[in-house]
């Protein structure tokens, strides 16, 4: 099954750092009514099977991926709908070798809605599915640092409706 995360009041939740699989289908589920920060401390996460990953929804007002190593496999990827206003990938990264985001067999990273979703320097390989797909009003911030991304089979970069893209600082991306 999956890990629901909801109507979290105050500071919010940190999972640990540490090693996690989600397999079959299975994924963390972040739902509306969280107050606080629901953080993921980095380690290794591994999301295995299609409609797996994560999905944030509703009115979560801050969703974070500390720095570590997040694998998507088989059709898992992030999905961020409703009203996300803060969310951030690899937070606290470094560079390039601090964070890496890997996306196989239909995943990727899609936000829709009125969503923000800020990168942190890292490596981020997209093989095939969407890549990365922005669409409705998402916005898309790169923090400053370097980035390396990867797009086969058919993986894209697409903004649709009124999506953009901003950055903060000094932005060195290879693609």
């Amino acid at each position: 099954g999956c890990v629901s995360v909801e109507n979290i009041p105050g500071d919010g939740f940190l999972f640990q750092s540490g090693n996690y699989r989600f397999n079959n289908g299975a994924g963390l589920n972040v739902g509306g009514g969280n107050t606080g920060t629901i953080t993921l401390g980095g380690g290794t996460w591994v999301f295995n099977g299609n409609s797996s990953g994560i999905r944030v929804g509703g009115s979560t007002p801050h969703f974070r991926m500390n720095a570590g190593t997040y694998m998507f496999l088989n059709g898992a990827g992030i999905t961020i709908g409703g009203s996300a206003p803060n969310n951030q990938l690899g937070y606290g990264s470094t560079g390039v070798g601090s964070n890496l985001f890997y996306f196989s067999g239909g995943g990727g990273i899609d936000p829709g809605g009125s969503n923000q979703v800020t990168l942190y320097p890292g490596r981020y390989i997209f093989n095939g599915g969407p890549g990365i797909d922005f669409s409705g009003s998402s916005r898309l911030i790169f923090s400053p640092g370097h980035y390396e991304f990867w797009f086969t089979n058919g993986a894209g970069f697409r903004f649709s409706g009124s999506s953009r893209i901003e950055y903060n600082g000094s932005v060195w991306a290879k693609m």
